[in-house]
């Protein structure tokens, strides 16, 4: 008896032993299954930029800081080029403007007309790249939020310590070395005809010593959406068929497209209105997001200069309208440090979301703001006030 009763208690020993064997093995399996579950999460969706983990289906790639497209790894971890073009109505249409994947506009100084800087990736193969000009400071902070490397023919003097300033990675046609990274055309008259290359800005970077790689720690200054189905749709707002920023000389504007979604990109020069094309690629210049970003700005002289610069108040906070898929809404944007990133947000106070794509900035005068135009009707570019592109209205050197 006593036997049968040891043999009993073994018997529910080894069957209690399996037991929670067999649940702790499952239990183990659970928290496996959770764990690849939370990793594939994590890795599922980009965080907004090159370097971030990628899903299954773009495996190899990463979302590109730019255009928050899908792009190789190699192309996402690269630096960006942010290159000076000019925009003056005695100038040429730009060179190779249409593979940037954000540009932004500004008034030069004065009343004149307005300067582009556009930011390149995988810029190794682009030919020409142009007609290059002169740096002013409010592209330089611009640069410097992207992570750039800045190309651009000189300066004006308010720009020549933050430009010269051993931070900032940059090209200059002043440096030694200019065939290396720049080239002439004869077909042109001076100051419109400097060009560069993707070559060109290459072979300056390595020559310089800048890294080509963006650090781990760059994050973008964008947040773009990582919905690879379908685009954002904005609800709220207004119908923007017709943008118009306002700058009164060459008075550029776009128009939607809606069969493509994209806005396509008009101005006169010398009082005839033109597409704005690429010289390059014969392709009209077009975008998917535009974003106007309110600011102050003032105008001083520099000693010994006759010329009116601005100086554009981009640390703080202001006004802006983001533009897509043919709506407008408002938005705010705020730059806590001068060398901070500015940050766009919606009505709800919630860091904006653009769509994947191109992005065009354009910076725009608080004072001016009343006569930036966005119009349901695309036909309201009949009705555009008088163009200014043939002469300097305000009468300063532009250079």
């Amino acid at each position: 008896m006593k036997r049968l009763f040891v043999l009993f208690l073994a018997a529910i020993l080894a069957f209690s032993l399996f037991g929670c064997k067999k649940a702790s093995s499952k239990t183990a399996n659970n928290n496996a299954k959770k764990k690849n579950s939370q990793s594939a999460v994590a890795g599922g969706v980009s965080g907004g930029g090159g370097g971030a983990a990628t899903s299954s289906a773009h495996s190899g790639e990463v979302r590109s800081f730019l255009s928050g497209e899908w792009v190789s790894k190699d192309i996402g971890s690269k630096r960006p080029a942010a290159v000076m073009i000019t925009n003056q109505p005695e100038a040429a249409q730009p060179s190779g403007l249409s593979y940037a994947k954000i540009v932004y506009e500004a008034p030069a100084e004065g009343n004149y007309s307005t300067r582009l800087m556009g930011l390149f990736e995988n810029y190794e193969g682009i030919p020409k790249i142009g007609s290059v000009r002169s740096c002013r400071n409010a592209y330089v902070y611009f640069a410097l939020e992207h992570d750039a490397i800045y190309v651009h023919a000189g300066q004006s003097m308010p720009a020549l310590e933050l430009v010269s300033s051993d931070f900032v990675d940059n090209i200059s046609t002043m440096d030694k070395g200019f065939n290396e990274v720049f080239f002439q055309t004869s077909d042109l008259a001076a100051p419109h005809n400097t060009f560069t290359s993707g070559a060109g800005i290459l072979a300056g970077a390595n020559s310089r010593g800048y890294s080509l790689d963006h650090s781990t720690e760059y994050k973008g200054p964008f947040k773009f959406n990582e919905n690879d189905n379908e685009k954002i749709t904005l609800t709220e707002g207004v119908a923007a068929n017709y943008v118009y920023p306002g700058y009164s000389i060459c008075n550029p504007y776009f128009v939607y497209n809606k069969d493509d979604g994209k806005y396509y990109r008009f101005q006169y020069k010398k009082g005839q209105l033109q597409q704005h094309m690429d010289l390059e690629t014969n392709q009209q210049l077009n975008v998917d997001n535009i974003i106007f970003q309110y600011c102050d700005f003032s105008k001083y002289l520099w000693e010994g200069e006759e010329t009116l610069y601005w100086d554009i108040g981009l640390k703080g906070s202001g006004k802006g309208t983001y533009i897509t898929g043919g709506k407008a809404v408002d938005i705010t944007w705020k730059k806590t440090s001068e060398f901070g990133t500015t940050h766009y947000y919606d009505a709800k106070g919630k860091e904006l979301t653009i769509n994947r794509g191109k992005t065009w900035v354009c910076l725009i005068n608080n004072d001016n703001a009343g006569a930036a135009i966005i119009s349901a009707n695309d036909e309201a570019a009949n009705n555009q006030p008088s163009d200014n592109s043939a002469g300097n209205s305000g009468g300063e050197t532009e250079y």
